[in-house]
């Protein structure tokens, strides 16, 4: 599955291939969402080494992500929350980008290191480019979400 579906537009393309089709199968047959571990060990029984096996199930589970299909959990949140935690805290320096800058150069003093920006309109750059950013999650559980369950039913009629 392609991300962007090599447009510029930013569509996702739908299409799955056979490998990330069965991975959704497989997680939304799963009513309180599967261990990743159990998926990492799947892959590696299928022959391939553990860290290959983590590096491709990492790729394959954003990749379902950005298209809406799973959910990606850590022990306390989900990958979709601290995207929108980052979207919330880039609408509130939207808000007043000078006042949010002031407020870092002020903690910047008080921590004694320097400013890292320069200017308002450096430091509202740099916040819309962490807000956009893939967040980062160690990921211990996998669900499916309403899209997923959606994709697979049609499968799960013809088998």
């Amino acid at each position: 599955m392609k991300q962007n579906g090599g447009t510029a537009g930013g569509q996702v393309n739908q299409r799955l291939n056979p490998c990330a089709g069965e991975l959704v199968r497989l997680i939304a047959t799963a009513t309180a969402g599967v261990p990743v571990r159990d998926l990492v060990s799947l892959h590696v029984r299928a022959g391939r080494s553990q860290a290959v096996a983590r590096a491709s199930l990492s790729r394959a589970l954003r990749r379902l992500w950005r298209a809406g299909l799973v959910e990606l959990h850590d022990r306390w949140s989900s990958l979709s929350a601290k995207q929108q935690e980052a979207r919330e805290r880039l609408a509130r320096f939207e808000a007043d980008p000078l006042g949010s800058y002031q407020s870092y150069r002020s903690w910047a003093r008080a921590a004694r290191i320097g400013d890292a920006y320069g200017s308002a309109d450096a430091f509202l750059a740099a916040k819309r480019t962490q807000a956009n950013a893939m967040p980062t999650l160690r990921v211990v559980a996998v669900t499916a979400t309403t899209r997923g369950h959606e994709l697979v039913a049609p499968l799960a009629t013809k088998a």
